[in-house]
């Protein structure tokens, strides 16, 4: 069965068939999901993208460990993840975002944007109702974040990533 046929089951039914389950670990597939993903309503995708994000970190720490290998095609797959679950618009998933944060070298950081896919303002009161250091550490980095951008960039800044995954 497709990868498209294999997602179209997913959002009708919320459940992750087992053949989907088998096909969640190719990065090729996963970019195939986030392609679909970037043309439709994200949201109908956010628990599928929130599993998504787990399989991204474990193939860029493989990739960082030489236990995996990549020609390049598939190692941005953790950036459209993140993007897409940016555009999901829930403002605790800026915490799941952050276990990305620093993963290694070869992530390097992920930008400001990525954290603020529900607004500014609505995730810091998001964070500072949690109250615990991670928020805390998370709410720092938008805020000062935050001070250089507007929302023209911003939306600039979604736009392309959304034509980014298209044309991947």
């Amino acid at each position: 069965m497709s990868i498209e046929n294999l997602a179209s089951h997913f959002l009708k039914s919320g459940d992750v068939s087992p053949a989907l389950e088998e096909r969640l670990r190719s990065p090729a597939d996963r970019l195939a999901i986030y392609k679909l993903a970037a043309g439709r309503e994200q949201r109908d995708f956010r628990l599928l993208l929130l599993r998504l994000f787990n399989e991204e970190i474990a193939f860029r720490e493989a990739l960082w460990e030489g236990a995996a290998t990549d020609d390049g095609t598939c190692s941005e797959g953790i950036f459209h993840c993140a993007f897409l679950i940016h555009c999901c618009g829930v403002p605790s998933d800026t915490e799941v975002l952050w276990e990305a944060q620093y993963l290694n070298q070869d992530v390097g950081e992920l930008d400001g944007e990525y954290f603020v896919g529900a607004g500014v303002a609505e995730t810091l009161a998001h964070l500072r109702e949690i109250d615990d250091q991670t928020c805390a550490a998370i709410a720092e980095y938008i805020v000062t974040w935050s001070r250089h951008t507007s929302p023209d960039s911003l939306s600039e800044w979604q736009n392309g990533r959304r034509q980014w995954i298209l044309e991947s």
